[in-house]
């Protein structure tokens, strides 16, 4: 990172397909990555680093360090004929930038707060009605909503979430666009927003729903990460726990007997265990290790502080040739993993030569990975600066070289 090809100390925090412009069940075949001050475009066929961008203004740098990214496609015309890719990437000093993917280039940023603010944007999403909205959740619990516009003019702030009931430091977020629910992963477990869309945002009312899972303590269900498998199912991780939860949240709202109202006029929504399908993970108290998803394949990933990729292929719990609560079903035994990834152990000649090192395992975590669509690959980004790609090659997955690529 930053040009030190030795650095093993910067962690690489997320990494996303882009997605393409016609076609949303394909891939361009180019993931980015961000971590420290740069993000990094990267050509998942060969590995090849095409694009790297750091400081948006060169004239005034910001000790910065992006943490959060989100994607969204946006017409260049009323009829849509032409469309563009807009990375959003969020990270310390509540800074946000935009980057306009075909043009390569950085088109805007903004700061959620005022520069200088120690604010981190945590958590990046765009609501899938509105492509120039973009949903920011921050390390101290609170969310704003912001209108990107035509993304190189000005930005607006629609809307401020205060934290709800307290709660601290948003993980991670994911917006059903069936159920027009914003869900929430925090520091006290996992909170929900039904948000009113058009001139609603600005001053409607936002209904809050916690959900509680029945198998987790009120006290220390930290929700560090969620995903969605498909509209409707959700997958949530809690630090500490070792097990993945999954729900069908269509089968969750149905139970309203047991929604009531609670602290500062909220629901609580306890989910009943037999909604629930449970996949077996870690046990790890290690957090912001994101899982990622394809839709396509229904195939789940998630790493964790070993150094190793957990993989999920559920298709059969999804599609119901496999009974089980996400399709209605009575409960079933916890899902074990259809394959695990082990530590790819990459080689690196300059970083043994110059600094008398070796990349293990032992104390490396997956902060986060991706599925493409169609599950071919499997990305994950860790805590010690790396990015490893592995390729399914007929009923098998491999990984693509002989050691990750440095940010």
């Amino acid at each position: 990172m930053n040009g030190d090809n030795t650095d093993i100390q910067t962690q690489v925090w997320q990494c996303l397909f882009e997605p393409h412009l016609y076609n949303p069940s394909r891939s361009t075949g180019i993931v980015v990555t961000c971590g420290g001050s740069s993000i990094c475009f990267t050509r998942v066929q060969d590995g090849e680093v095409l694009l790297k961008f750091d400081q948006p203004n060169a004239e005034k740098p910001l000790d910065l360090e992006f943490t959060a990214m989100a994607w969204t496609t946006m017409s260049l015309d009323p009829a849509g004929n032409q469309k563009t890719n807009i990375l959003a990437v969020g990270g310390t000093g509540s800074m946000v930038v935009l980057l306009d993917a075909k043009a390569e280039t950085f088109v805007g940023s903004f700061f959620t707060l005022h520069r200088g603010a120690t604010c981190i944007v945590t958590a990046l999403v765009f609501h899938p009605k509105h492509p120039s909205w973009v949903i920011c959740g921050h390390d101290d619990g609170h969310i704003q909503i912001w209108d990107i516009g035509t993304y190189d003019s000005s930005y607006e702030r629609l809307r401020t979430i205060a934290p709800a009931l307290g709660t601290s430091h948003v993980y991670n977020m994911v917006y059903s666009q069936g159920h027009d629910l914003l869900m929430v992963g925090y520091d006290e477990g996992l909170f929900a927003w039904d948000c009113p869309i058009g001139s609603g945002i600005r001053n409607g009312e936002i209904v809050t729903t916690m959900f509680h899972l029945p198998d987790i303590d009120d006290v220390g269900s930290r929700v560090d990460s969620l995903c969605l498998l498909q509209d409707d199912l959700v997958a949530v991780k809690c630090a500490g726990n070792e097990y993945i939860y999954m729900f069908a949240i269509s089968e969750v709202l149905q139970t309203m007997h047991s929604k009531t109202r609670g602290v500062n006029n909220a629901y609580k929504l306890t989910i009943p265990a037999s909604k629930i399908l449970k996949l077996r993970w870690s046990e790890t108290n290690i957090r912001c290790m994101s899982m990622g998803a394809d839709q396509i394949s229904s195939v789940l990933v998630c790493g964790d502080d070993g150094g190793t990729i957990v993989v999920y292929s559920l298709a059969p719990y999804v599609n119901g040739k496999v009974s089980s609560p996400l399709t209605g079903g009575k409960p079933i035994d916890p899902v074990q993993p259809s394959l695990i990834l082990p530590w790819p152990q990459p080689e690196d000649e300059l970083l043994e030569q110059t600094k008398n090192l070796q990349l293990t395992a032992h104390g490396t975590c997956m902060n986060g990975s991706a599925v493409s669509p169609g599950g071919k690959y499997i990305v994950a980004v860790t805590s010690n600066n790396l990015v490893f790609i592995w390729e399914r090659s007929e009923a098998k997955l491999i990984r693509k070289g002989q050691r990750g690529i440095s940010q």
